[in-house]
């Protein structure tokens, strides 16, 4: 069942009540209303909608998006209509990830569709290929990763309007022959898994793909860096909260983000900000320029983190890509914020990369930049004396 009858009936009783005068509307409306959910919409055994576009046995990504909208407001009081929706959201990224050019497609690996005109690479999957899905994302993308208040409901963290935009806002930095910058457009977060070489998290032959979409959530970027114009490194960043003690057990229940106004809870007192740079992805370099881009990543961290007013910390493998002693290998707790995908990929927090559906602290030697060290060996002493 993709809705609940008696919800939806309740509803469309009282959209009868306000419109009683006009009988006919009335019947018109309730008769549309209910025909989507009823003749074209499919859940399947993984839990994903499938939804015919008309009386094509395809699924468009844009015209599917449309046919659920309506339904965005009595999804907020039925739970199976709820699921449908997300279920939904869950089949076009599978698509999506099958083949990010197309935009409509099989219900199935059948071969169906207007193969016979089109003479590109592809698959199964595909009913039809017209580029669509970048001209359809971009213009909503950075509304639905920086949904208003997802950021600091992700990290538990208050988070301060000047912080947001300076988050936002992506910093450059150049030094000798190459670029580095923050991306966290569309394009480049679909082919995070392919820069600068192709890793688990490829869109098309990952092992490990289905985190990939991880990367959407707001408080996590990229950090790419160029030389002539071509990639040749990238690391993730990832805005977080951190503490050099173990704060107490907290409710790691996920935050459920259709709530705008959720409670996000007081930071513990150890707790700070964080901006956390993950290990690094090179590619074509030699030593000399792979220890060059490792610096270049790190003062652009450090420099964002400046900007943010936040601890910098970076995974162990910087060590020495950095001014002598601006940064200390210490114990140090990093807050690892449960992704609205569900899994994620995490290779940067010390021992063999994991997956994880879970949101925890994690604690192990990392770099911290000093001057957090100062702060806290202050505020240790403090603790001495009052006691």
């Amino acid at each position: 069942m993709t809705y609940s009858k008696e919800i939806v009936r309740e509803w469309l009783d009282q959209v009868a009540e306000r419109a009683k005068e006009y009988p006919e509307w009335v019947d018109v409306f309730e008769r549309c209303y209910t025909d989507t959910l009823d003749n074209t919409v499919e859940i399947l055994a993984d839990g994903s909608t499938f939804v015919l576009t008309g009386d094509i046995p395809a699924m468009w990504l844009r015209d599917s998006t449309a046919q659920l909208r309506p339904y965005l407001h009595v999804a907020k009081r039925d739970p199976r209509l709820c699921q449908t929706i997300a279920g939904l959201v869950k089949r076009q990224m599978i698509l999506i990830l099958k083949d990010p050019y197309a935009n409509s497609f099989n219900i199935e690996e059948n071969w169906k569709g207007h193969h016979e005109t089109d003479h590109t690479d592809l698959n199964g999957w595909i009913w039809e290929r017209k580029y669509e899905v970048e001209a359809e994302l971009m213009g909503q993308f950075y509304k639905l990763k920086y949904f208003a208040g997802d950021l600091q409901r992700e990290i538990r963290y208050p988070v301060s309007e000047m912080q947001e935009s300076f988050w936002k806002k992506n910093l450059s930095l150049a030094r000798g022959a190459f670029w580095a910058e923050e991306v966290d457009d569309f394009y480049h977060t679909l082919r995070l898994g392919e820069l600068p070489h192709s890793t688990c998290l490829s869109y098309r032959t990952g092992s490990q793909r289905e985190c990939l979409l991880a990367a959407f959530d707001s408080n996590k970027k990229i950090v790419l860096v160029k030389k002539d114009e071509a990639v040749v490194a990238r690391a993730c960043l990832r805005l977080t909260k951190g503490a050099f003690q173990k704060p107490p057990a907290v409710d790691f229940s996920f935050a459920d983000l259709s709530q705008e106004n959720m409670d996000i809870g007081k930071p513990v007192t150890s707790e700070k900000p964080v901006l956390f740079l993950e290990s690094i992805y090179t590619f074509g370099l030699n030593d000399i320029e792979k220890e060059e881009v490792m610096k270049l990543a790190v003062s652009l961290t450090t420099q964002k983190a400046a900007e943010l007013g936040v601890v910098a910390v970076l995974a162990r493998r910087y060590l020495g890509c950095y001014e002598r002693d601006e940064y200390v290998l210490a114990p140090f707790y990093v807050y690892i914020s449960k992704s609205k995908n569900g899994w994620q990929y995490l290779d940067s927090l010390g021992g063999a990369a994991y997956t994880s559906a879970k949101e925890e602290y994690v604690e192990h030697p990392f770099l911290v930049i000093q001057t957090a060290m100062h702060h806290a060996g202050a505020h240790n002493r403090n603790e001495v004396d009052y006691e």
